[in-house]
C-alpha cells in the first residue's frame, strides 16, 4: 500500500508498524478486519505525515523527505489496547436486564 503512494519508511518507523500491526492481529475481535486494519493504521500515518510536514516552513521541509514515513509519524500507534482505533461497542440490540 505504501508502495502504490510512492511512500517509504524509516527503519524506526517501519519497526514501529510491524510491532504495533503484530500487536492489533494478537489482540484482534470479532470487527476485526486485516486488509481494513492496515488501510486505516496506514492513512492514519500519512495524515500524521502530512500535519507534520505542513508545520514545518519551507526551509526545514526543503531539508526533509516528503516522501518517507518517520517515527513521528507512526509514533501515535501505542501498544496498549485502551488506544486502540477499533475500540466498537457491540452492534445490535442491547439486552435489558431489568
Amino acid at each position: 500500500m505504501l508502495e502504490e503512494k510512492k511512500i517509504r519508511t524509516s527503519p524506526e518507523a517501519n519497526e514501529h508498524l510491524r510491532k504495533y500491526l503484530e500487536f492489533l492481529h494478537a489482540y484482534r475481535d470479532k470487527y476485526f478486519g486485516n486488509a481494513r486494519s492496515v488501510r486505516q493504521v496506514i492513512n492514519e500515518a500519512i495524515k500524521n505525515q502530512n500535519l507534520r510536514l505542513a508545520a514545518m516552513t519551507a526551509q526545514e521541509r526543503a531539508k526533509t523527505s516528503d516522501d518517507e514515513l518517520s517515527i513521528e509519524d507512526v509514533a501515535s500507534f501505542k501498544l496498549d489496547k485502551s488506544a486502540f482505533i477499533f475500540n466498537k461497542k457491540t452492534i445490535g440490540f442491547r439486552r435489558n436486564d431489568d
